[in-house]
């Protein structure tokens, strides 16, 4: 596909989690800059964030945190279409390198704000099936994110969509050819990701011929599979210089 809108499918906002580093004013830059049409926000969320980093005194106070950098990004005045979703850990699934245990992420697309504001902090409390239980009564996808990084579970394909195929952070290692042949083999939803975190990580696409309309066109597109995927830098150039 020469022609067709560009989408971000993972990206992390200074202000949500004590790893991301690029304010919401530069992201909208940097994506501007590379020619994207549009970002999917997938901030991180467990019971690990929602204790211990955000400081408000009640759910609703925490919750404001959470959604301020999503609200930053999507009232941005440059044209760049903004979607949200969330990276889900269970439970105490998620990662710490202190204590080295594996651990699992949940990319959680066509989930809404106003959906995550009433369920958000019962999914992390929820096991697998729970979570996929629910997603396919609200009209969501599960996808595994980083399926064999480093310190990583794999989690049965009867409780998720989809993997993420394609994870470009620099700073782990993501061994996505085997995610890639996984789901291939169980037919699963594949998407990429930058993984974005530092003004240097932009390295993927979803390229679509229509821009999805909201979250939940977003499922429809991505459960069709009528969509294409960059992988890398090299091809985000490529595709820049076909498209013009």
């Amino acid at each position: 596909m020469i022609k067709g809108y560009k989408v971000e499918g993972h990206l992390h906002v200074k202000g949500n989690s004590w790893c991301g580093k690029t304010s919401a004013q530069d992201i909208i830059r940097l994506y501007k800059d590379c020619h994207y049409d549009g970002i999917i926000v997938t901030n991180h969320f467990n019971r690990h964030i929602y204790e211990n980093y955000f400081t408000g005194e009640d759910r609703a106070s925490k919750l404001n945190e959470f959604f301020k950098s999503y609200y930053e990004l999507k009232n941005n005045t440059v044209g760049i279409k903004v979607y949200f979703a969330v990276e889900f850990a269970l439970k105490d699934d998620h990662y710490n390198f202190i204590f080295k245990k594996d651990c699992a992420e949940m990319l959680v697309y066509g989930i809404t704000p106003e959906e995550f504001e009433e369920y958000g902090t019962e999914v992390i409390d929820m096991d697998y099936k729970e979570l996929k239980a629910l997603s396919d009564r609200m009209g969501w996808i599960v996808v595994q994110a980083h399926p064999y990084r480093e310190s990583t579970k794999l989690i049965d394909v009867d409780c998720i969509d989809g993997l993420e195929v394609f994870n470009g952070n620099p700073r782990h290692v993501n061994r996505n050819r085997r995610a890639l042949m996984r789901a291939q083999k169980y037919g699963l939803i594949k998407t990429v990701g930058s993984d974005f975190h530092q003004p240097h990580d932009i390295s993927s696409a979803l390229i679509f011929e229509q821009l999805p309309v909201d979250e939940k066109d977003l499922v429809k597109v991505l459960k069709s599979g009528k969509y294409d995927t960059l992988k890398g830098k090299r091809a985000l150039r490529r595709f820049d210089r076909k498209r013009g």
